[in-house]
């Protein structure tokens, strides 16, 4: 009787057991599973089902290789030989290819499954790092565009110096000459390309935040509709314009000429990536974000916002284009067609305004940028 009754016990207690790693395998956030040393899997939890998109009947009779970007199949060949070696394997990176095609970053930590002293598989643990990953993108993006504002903001100050001079002296000699002087003609375009100059100079300036702000209380509602009319005019008949604007926006704080180039520029970026014509619509509205809104954004911060959005229904950028249209001369445009300072100059203004700003596009799908502007009080 005392045996039986111990061994119902150890029964019980070995379910109790199998019945907590059950509920650890299914409810974990982490993709967990095993496989057999063909690699061939062996089990799969909910988690990954959802992350890679197969059902744990369709996992079954998948290996590895088969849910694993090609260029990490010999890395994980080689963990498996080092396994087997008992030589110890750290975590390693590698890319999932989910049922739908898509490319998931995934941390991945797996150990032997042996029995009696005989290896019979591995187990193990895979972390969907695309979060991360993109966090880490943009903190990159981040720097580099520092480093590139603060190299642009040192260069564009020397060579204003020596712009005052050459503006300056070619300006007097132009006004000493008589105007039947044939000389006073090509002294007048060199300051006339001195004035160009000096214009590029302003853009760099802005991109580097080393400009002078004169910053008011602004209601950005009010500058978008003083603007309307001349933005009609400015990207022509052939596209459409869309405007709506929040009567009861918050203010901000800015420098009312550096808000309405902000405005500018993106309406001209927003054209030209509409030759053909389409419709650009500006938005107006107040936003509340919180901490993780503003995550991917350093330096911002949760609170009360006011959203100025510009959306076009134009040609759209690539991922890689997307990273870089905020640096200076960067241009997709023909040679001679852009300067390539015009989003430079709504970065470095953004910045300076203690704003940010947010970009979403996709190859023929339009683009939408839209500036976070820090809420004040009236």
């Amino acid at each position: 009787m005392k045996r039986d009754t111990e061994l119902s016990l150890a029964d019980e207690a070995l379910r109790a057991s199998e019945e907590r790693y059950r509920n650890l395998f299914e409810n974990a956030n982490d993709v967990v599973f095993t496989t057999d040393l063909q690699m061939r899997f062996t089990s799969l939890n909910l988690a990954g089902e959802s992350v890679i998109g197969y059902s744990r009947a369709e996992a079954l009779g998948l290996t590895v290789e088969q849910v694993v970007a090609t260029e990490y199949r010999t890395q994980i060949h080689d963990r498996l030989r080092d396994q087997l070696a008992g030589k110890a394997t750290p975590p390693f990176e590698a890319e999932f290819i989910a049922k739908d095609g898509r490319r998931i970053p995934m941390e991945v930590s797996s150990r032997l499954i042996s029995r009696a002293g005989q290896p019979e598989g591995i187990q193990g643990i895979a972390r969907d790092v695309s979060e991360r990953k993109r966090l880490e993108g943009e903190l990159r993006q981040a720097q580099r565009m520092e480093a590139i504002g603060r190299l642009a903001g040192g260069i564009a100050h020397d060579f204003n110096n020596l712009l005052t001079v050459i503006n300056g002296y070619s300006t007097e000699l132009a006004e000493s000459l008589e105007p039947s002087d044939p000389r006073r003609e090509q002294v007048l375009e060199i300051c006339k390309a001195g004035a160009s100059a000096a214009k590029l100079t302003g853009q760099l300036l802005a991109f580097g935040r080393s400009q002078i702000l004169r910053p008011d209380v602004i209601d950005l509602t009010h500058v978008v509709r003083g603007l309307t009319e001349m933005l009609r005019r400015l990207i022509g008949a052939h596209i459409e314009l869309i405007t709506r604007t929040a009567p009861d926006l918050h203010v901000i704080k800015g420098d009312p000429g550096q808000i309405e180039q902000v405005i500018m520029n993106l309406v001209v970026n927003a054209r030209d990536a509409m030759p053909g014509g389409g419709r650009l619509t500006i938005e107006t509205s107040n936003v509340e974000l919180e901490a993780r809104d503003v995550a991917r954004h350093p330096g911002a911060h949760s609170g009360s916002y006011v959203r100025l959005a510009v959306t076009d229904t134009g040609v759209g950028m690539d991922l890689e284009t997307r990273s870089r249209i905020f640096e200076p001369f960067f241009t997709t445009k023909e040679q001679g067609k852009g300067t390539g300072l015009g989003l430079a100059t709504v970065y470095g203004i953004v910045k300076q305004s203690g704003a940010f700003i947010a970009v979403e596009t996709e190859v023929g799908g339009g683009s939408i940028f839209e500036v976070y502007f820090p809420a004040v009080d009236d």
